[in-house]
């Protein structure tokens, strides 16, 4: 049986890294999708593009590669 497949909007943070494993646990099928706010301060918005890889490769889930998503 194929799992459903749900895309994952991963900031680098622990809320969406705990709802992805969540989905994950649930039997999902997980994308990760990262969206950098330019609204952020720079720094801010570096560090969440530095770690929501981390985040993914922990979860052993598949990253949408920048600009894949359209």
């Amino acid at each position: 049986m194929t799992k459903l497949k749900v895309i994952a909007a991963m900031s680098g943070g622990v809320d969406s890294a705990v709802a992805a494993a969540r989905a994950v646990d649930a039997g999902y099928e997980v994308v990760g999708v990262h969206l950098a706010l330019c609204t952020l301060p720079y720094l801010v918005i570096q560090k969440s593009i530095d770690l929501a890889p981390e985040v993914v490769a922990q979860l052993k889930i598949h990253m949408m590669p920048d600009g894949q998503l359209m």
